[in-house]
């Protein structure tokens, strides 16, 4: 990548990458430059050219990257069909699942609580970011969160929950969409209750747990209204 003045004069060159850069972008002080590259990774850089981290783990093209309007975070889009958000220290925060194919546009929404994806999949999604990633530390460890955290920061979707062959872990995430259907928005509400719904009929049917039946019921009337 390069810097220039407007007369056209090359400022600096920035390498590093192992393949071509898709996207890049300032930070709103203007003081680090964000690039996503061919060689699946995001690259923040000082305006000397010297690399100050080196985001990993998207596995394909890293499209489009955007800096939160604090700073603070950076957002990625990939070819693997996932978005994601980092802070600046290359810390995964969380990902973003649902497109269908490469995800070619990313951005902050103003008020840096949500964000904004586009796709070739000919759709664009308006996602809530869940949780920072302070919060998500002072939850606890990684392996040490219960089934209903992980769900809560986006460690396990709702078809990971489906896989589960636990009676316990399979109520835990059945009680916390359960519990979130009040405090989320009318599409996610919607979500909830039916991933609510399906998890109690598995504790039902395959569990033989006719206890169940009563939250399973309330929700059913929920969902009429």
């Amino acid at each position: 990548a390069r810097t220039w003045d407007l007369q056209g004069n090359v400022l600096q060159v920035f390498k590093g990458h192992e393949n071509g850069i898709s996207s890049v972008s300032f930070s709103p002080d203007g003081k680090i430059i964000l690039t996503g590259s061919y060689d699946n990774t995001a690259r923040t850089w000082d305006l000397k050219g010297n690399v100050l981290q080196v985001f990993k783990g998207h596995e394909s093209i890293v499209f489009s990257v955007a800096f939160s309007p604090d700073g603070n975070d950076i957002l990625t889009g990939s070819y693997d069909n996932t978005a994601r958000t980092w802070d600046l220290h290359g810390n995964f925060l969380q990902v973003f699942k649902g497109h269908v194919s490469t995800i070619s546009s990313t951005a902050f929404s103003p008020n840096g609580e949500s964000i904004l994806t586009g796709s070739w999949d000919k759709t664009s999604r308006l996602w809530d970011i869940k949780e920072t990633l302070k919060e998500f530390q002072s939850a606890n460890a990684y392996q040490e969160l219960s089934v209903a955290q992980k769900v809560k920061y986006g460690i396990l979707e709702f078809n990971d929950v489906l896989k589960l062959d636990n009676e316990k872990a399979i109520y835990e995430a059945s009680e916390f969409y359960y519990g979130e259907i009040n405090s989320v928005g009318k599409s996610k509400k919607t979500e909830y209750i039916n991933n609510a719904i399906n998890l109690y009929n598995i504790l039902v049917i395959k569990y033989k747990n006719a206890r169940y039946n009563t939250r399973k019921d309330s929700l059913k009337l929920i969902q009429k209204e």
